[in-house]
């Protein structure tokens, strides 16, 4: 199998962004492009059909609607090359990304997993870029494993910013019908690989979708599901401090789920370590949840909100994300 990149692009009703991401993806070093049409009822099937027309590095598949997981499966089983990434039809690909990356990966044959930096929720509120070091990390035993997922690839496990040994998904496949399929695959990747590098090179570009999967409220408390699974899957006890960043995460899930939602879910309550690494901000949301223990917390964060009290619990909550 040859050192070459096949780029996996489903396609579901993105007729206005399409020709955007696909352009953005040519002007990269990339070998294979398959677009994935997942039955999208628009233009998409057409301007898919034009490109392979135009393009000899591009092939089409066409299916029924089964979700962006099985849009992606089916794009794996015609994959040839030995790396593999995704792209989503609404976001784009920055100059310049793929080729140093690729070479990266071809001066280090033994990395199965490269990510690599990402703007995220372009032209939302909450806008901001993911950046790494340059690292090449050893994950053959499952206590590196946990380590990376600790340090924070948990609040980044998408899919698209990375670039993956495609031997990887030989006995893995994205999970048809399940929300966060990014969330719940990256740790089974993980456990198929022995080593995992950062790059400080290359750009993707994450636009912001007020429609999309991780911006419905409602879907909150799969994702603290998930998360808690992973946490079950990876030997991970969340009520160790080691796990003090993870858990403070799944406290944010849990109170916006508490907030946006009627749907009872629980998590299991532990006071917070303080670290250096907090802002002020944080610290005093802490210092709260700690004092209140979680119900009251809940209690008194929901009321404050619904009064719409300015000034201080503004200052404290709105916006704080741990």
């Amino acid at each position: 199998m040859k050192t070459a990149l096949t780029v996996i692009i489903p396609v579901y009703k993105t007729e206005k962004t399409l020709d955007r991401c696909i352009e953005s993806v040519l002007r990269n070093a990339v070998d294979k492009i398959i677009l994935v049409d997942d039955g999208s009822p628009d233009n998409c099937p057409i301007i898919c059909d034009n490109w392979a027309e135009k393009e000899p590095r591009i092939s089409v598949i066409h299916k029924e609607n089964g979700g962006l997981s099985d849009a992606r499966n089916a794009g794996l089983k015609q994959v040839r090359t030995k790396y593999v990434t995704f792209v989503d039809s609404d976001d784009e690909i920055a100059l310049d990304t793929y080729m140093p990356l690729i070479n990266l990966l071809t001066q280090n044959p033994h990395i199965d997993i490269v990510e690599y930096p990402a703007q995220i929720h372009i032209g939302g509120k909450d806008e901001h870029r993911l950046t790494f070091n340059d690292s090449i990390t050893d994950i053959s035993s499952l206590e590196q494993k946990k380590k990376i997922w600790l340090n924070d690839l948990y609040a980044h496990s998408y899919t698209c910013n990375k670039i993956y040994q495609t031997r990887l998904f030989h006995d893995i496949s994205f999970k048809n019908g399940e929300l966060f399929e990014d969330v719940l695959i990256t740790p089974s990747l993980l456990k198929e690989a022995n080593y995992y590098a950062t790059s400080s090179k290359g750009l993707y570009l994450y636009h912001s979708n007020s429609t999309g999967i991780t911006r419905n409220f409602t879907n909150l408390p799969q994702l603290l599901q998930a998360q808690l699974q992973i946490c079950h899957e990876m030997d991970i006890d969340i009520m160790s401090k080691e796990a003090d960043r993870l858990y403070l995460s799944l406290v944010n899930t849990y109170i916006d789920i508490c907030r946006y939602t009627n749907i009872i879910t629980s998590l299991p309550y532990r006071p917070i370590s303080f670290s250096s690494a907090l802002t002020s901000k944080e610290r005093i949301k802490i210092l709260m949840y700690n004092f209140l223990g979680q119900k009251l917390f809940i209690k008194i964060f929901i009321l404050l909100r619904h009064l719409m009290i300015v000034m201080m619990p503004a200052y404290i909550f709105n916006g704080l994300t741990f």
